[in-house]
């Protein structure tokens, strides 16, 4: 385009188009075909971007979480985007550029549902691409997550997960420190058994995976990181640490929901049946193992972003044998 004008059409001024008659009634029945057949609650006006939250270099996690959990349902793919967002924090706290990954790749799915659910397997017409574009996918998205991702050149940019986040070892430090808790769960467990005292810490669990490192008969390595990644993953983000845990107790076809989020692969379509259960685990690991901890940060720092509400109990899953025998070992020398 060239001075207002179409590049290679006859002369026509783009005001004189956007401003006309025709692109108003044009507009008119765009508008019309949305209040016809989009729910009430999906097409009233939003004050946030879910693009600007999930970019943010500090992840505003708490509002993020209660968006995800209301009964609202906002424009198509306003939850799509942030739940990958949230994901992708869960995953990476650190990494903006990550969730921006996941984001853009969200974004772009969205629209290519939309253009497929439009499709009727012949040569697109404009029926089709109206349909696709300003009634399934909306303007609302268009302008506040589109155009926010960079629009057409989104296509061009975006990188796949797997070949940009080669992060092994903060896979395994993630791991790690849902590991860490779960052995500080057994152990609140067995002290209850036997009506006596266990105060968790993370020193407690390290002593744990010393004794387990020491085993020839256990891969250590291929499961998880040294004492330094570990102290650093769960000293910087005790707010994920309950949401690592609990996604690992919960069962998704043949892995964990921990599994999902990181392999970057958590989406709202897929796994929102989950998050209700994965949240209300979560307080419920905060209420039971964190609040006994002398590190009262670390209650205080997760409640904040879960807030109130549900709590589901649940059992620690089985230890592996070898595993079990050292474990509970350290463990059982400091219940009292």
């Amino acid at each position: 385009m060239r001075d207002g004008c179409i590049e290679g059409a006859p002369m026509r001024n783009v005001d004189e188009i956007l401003e006309s008659d025709e692109m108003k009634n044009v507009v008119s029945a765009v508008e019309a075909l949305r209040r016809k057949f989009l729910p009430a609650s999906s097409l009233k006006e939003l004050d946030v971007n879910p693009v600007d939250m999930a970019y943010r270099e500090k992840f505003p996690a708490s509002d993020v979480l209660k968006l995800l959990l209301d009964e609202e349902l906002y424009y198509e793919g306003f939850k799509k985007v942030l739940a990958v967002g949230f994901a992708g924090w869960v995953a990476l706290p650190d990494d903006s550029s990550y969730r921006r990954i996941l984001v853009i790749a969200a974004a772009l799915e969205h629209m290519k549902s939309a253009a497929k659910a439009a499709d009727r397997g012949d040569v697109l017409t404009l029926e089709q691409d109206i349909a696709a574009r300003y009634v399934l996918t909306g303007p609302q998205f268009l302008i506040d997550v589109y155009d926010r991702i960079g629009g057409y050149s989104a296509f061009q940019i975006v990188p796949s997960v797997h070949d940009t986040w080669v992060r092994d070892s903060e896979i395994r430090a993630a791991r790690s420190a849902a590991q860490a808790v779960c052995y500080l769960h057994h152990g609140v467990n067995r002290a209850q058994e036997l009506g006596r005292q266990f105060a968790p810490s993370l020193n407690r669990a390290v002593a744990a995976f010393d004794a387990l490192k020491e085993r020839k008969d256990f891969p250590f390595e291929a499961h998880y990181v040294g004492r330094s990644l570990l102290h650093r993953r769960w000293s910087g983000h005790k707010e994920t640490l309950a949401l690592l845990y609990s996604a690992s107790t919960i069962d998704v076809r043949q892995q964990t929901l921990l599994d999902v989020v990181l392999n970057g692969q958590f989406t709202y379509q897929s796994h929102r049946r989950y998050l209700g259960g994965w949240i209300s685990r979560a307080r419920y690991v905060a209420a039971y193992i964190f609040s006994r901890m002398a590190d009262t940060k670390l209650t205080s720092d997760t409640n904040g972003v879960l807030g109130s509400g549900k709590m589901t109990q649940f059992a620690p899953k089985k230890l592996r044998e070898i595993e079990e025998v050292a474990v509970m070992e350290q463990i059982e020398r400091y219940i009292k």
